[in-house]
């Protein structure tokens, strides 16, 4: 059985959990990040989209990212929060270590292809991440890809939520996808392309 009133969340927090040091701040790169998603590139959806979910009626509406909205946040969908790909890009290189031009030795290029939770019998995710690591000269330094569909994110740990408290659902569950963001993050990192980053420091 799905956590009552998973489905009825509409938004996500990108920005929870920060970590305080991110995967990239020891190493003198800067990074951009592009959303390439299909949907995104149509305009079918906008760049604060992170998913899908049922309201409580049944209706099925987009889920955005909440990371760094004004507080509080307007019900008509302020667009005044960060994207997707910008939440991305600060949880792998803080803003206040990103190198000058004359300093930097390299970028790191990542491409989201696809994101796209949604809430069926539980919580589900289907992602698709590119990244190239190229040096100041423009040669390709590293690669990696990510991608999986369908992969469930546990939410039992969240308990059972009302309604009632949608507020502290929507915190809990953004912990959670910031979490499995992370993950991601991490499984991009990892060796060959680890390696290419040490050969820059």
């Amino acid at each position: 059985m799905m956590t009552p009133g998973i489905s009825t969340v509409t938004y996500y927090n990108y920005g929870a959990a920060m970590p305080l040091l991110r995967p990239l701040d020891a190493y003198p790169i800067n990074v951009l990040v592009q959303d390439l998603r299909p949907e995104v590139l149509s305009l079918k959806k906008i760049p604060l989209y992170v998913g899908k979910a049922e309201n409580g009626f049944g209706e099925v509406r987009d889920v955005l990212n909440r990371d760094d909205c004004p507080v509080p946040v307007s019900v008509h969908r302020t667009p005044h929060c960060l994207s997707f790909a910008e939440s991305l890009s600060h949880r792998l290189k803080s803003s206040k270590t990103l190198p000058s031009k004359e300093v930097s030795k390299g970028l790191l290029l990542v491409e989201i292809r696809t994101w796209d939770t949604h809430a069926e019998s539980d919580l589900f995710l289907d992602y698709a991440i590119d990244v190239y690591l190229r040096s100041n000269r423009g040669e390709r330094l590293g690669s990696a890809s990510i991608q999986g569909t369908h992969e469930k994110i546990e939410t039992q740990e969240i308990g059972r939520m009302s309604f009632a408290n949608h507020v502290e659902k929507e915190a809990r569950l953004s912990a959670i996808v910031a979490r499995v963001l992370d993950e991601k993050i991490a499984q991009l990192l990892k060796d060959p392309l680890q390696k290419a980053l040490y050969g820059l420091r």
